[in-house]
Formats: C-alpha cells, structure tokens, sequence
C-alpha cells in the first residue's frame, strides 16, 4: 500500500477514521456506530510502503492517551462540530481543522459551511440524508475521549465518559484501531473515496 501524500484530507485520513469505526464496530456490545470523527490534527504522517509496519502505525497516529468512546448525537451536534471544523480552517487557523470522517460524507461551500451530510452505508449509497431529520434526532458515533472534552470550540462532543449511560468507552487508542484494522484486513475498501467534498473550485481550505 502506497498512499498518495495528500494530507489531512485524503487517503490516510480516511483510513484513520474508517479503522476507529471499524474497532468499534467489531468491538462493541451494544449496537453498531453510524460514523466516525477524526480530529486530523492527531494524524501526523502517511504510509510509505506496501508492508505497513508497528513503527509507521506509531507515527501516523502517535497519541496513546485517548481512547475511543461510541455515543449518540444528535443532528443538531453533528452539523454544528462540521461547521466549526470547516470554519475554524479561516484566517490560516488549522485547530481543530475540517474533520475527517468514516460512514458519512459532506459538502463544504466557500463561506466555509456544511451542508448535503450523509451518513452512509458500507457499499456507498446514503442511509441517512440529514436533512430529513429533525435537529434532535439521533446517530450514533464514534470519537475519542480527546474529543469528548469539548476542545477547541468542539462543544457539542463534549461528554461526561464515567457518568453518561450513553456512552461506551473501549480500552483502544487510535494506534491500537489502526494496527488491528490493517493486520486483520486484506484490502481496505473505499478509502480513495472523497468523502469531504467544496460546493466551487474556488472552495479551498486555506492553510
């Protein structure tokens, strides 16, 4: 495997965010995740080669501290954390940085705004238009307990792990989600699909 050095938003963003999804999912011990959030600001390098080893695990994503939790939100939660993450790209600002998604796509326009979120199936086609549903209907998603601290504006993640019934916490960081997902997967399907589509050409997130 060779990826195309393409950042935060391309391939190996992806895979990231599709091997959080997939541990929790293979993991869990109650219903199955919906999507996935990745912080890009935790992925730090790309794969080089075709035999992927512990030590290019380590460098892409290398925090060890936070693991990774599966929780509802709601409609209102999800469109709000992609619009603060598109918009927090303005004025060369890159914290948190547009989010990296698994099981879901969306659309940023040149005003930076979110909109056309889906939450998809495993074989592409849409499972939840967003815009069908009520701002406090509910999916089900997976990030990490980082994230669920409410960083860098990211209030609508933010969640109580020991207190909230909702919650589900797994003993796994995104360095043991990753190395499990590649070792036990003969073929990762779909990581070249864009998931994070610009509205115009001139949409682009400045850095």
């Amino acid at each position: 495997m060779k990826l195309l050095k393409s950042g935060h938003f391309g391939e190996i963003g992806n895979i990231v965010a599709d091997s959080n999804l997939w541990y929790v999912n293979n993991h869990t011990k109650g219903k199955r995740a919906d999507f996935a959030f990745v912080n890009p600001g935790n992925i730090r390098a790309n794969f080089e080669n075709a035999e992927i080893t512990t030590q290019d695990v380590q460098s892409v994503v290398p925090f060890t501290t936070s693991t990774l939790i599966k929780t509802d939100l709601s409609k209102k939660q999800i469109i709000n954390t992609l619009n603060w993450c598109a918009q927090s790209t303005e004025f060369q600002r890159v914290v948190p940085g547009v989010m990296q998604v698994s099981g879901m796509e969306y659309t940023i326009h040149p005003d930076l705004t979110v909109s056309d979120v889906h939450i998809m199936n495993e074989d592409g086609s849409i499972k939840y238009n967003l815009d069908d549903y009520n701002d406090d209907d509910m999916f089900t998603g997976v990030y990490d307990t980082f994230l669920a601290t409410g960083c860098d504006g990211l209030k609508d993640l933010a969640k109580d792990c020991k207190n909230d019934s909702s919650v589900e916490i797994f003993d796994a960081t995104r360095e043991k989600a990753l190395s499990e997902y590649v070792t036990q997967n003969n073929k990762l399907i779909n990581y070249k699909n864009a998931r994070i589509k610009f509205a115009h050409n001139d949409a682009i997130i400045k850095k």
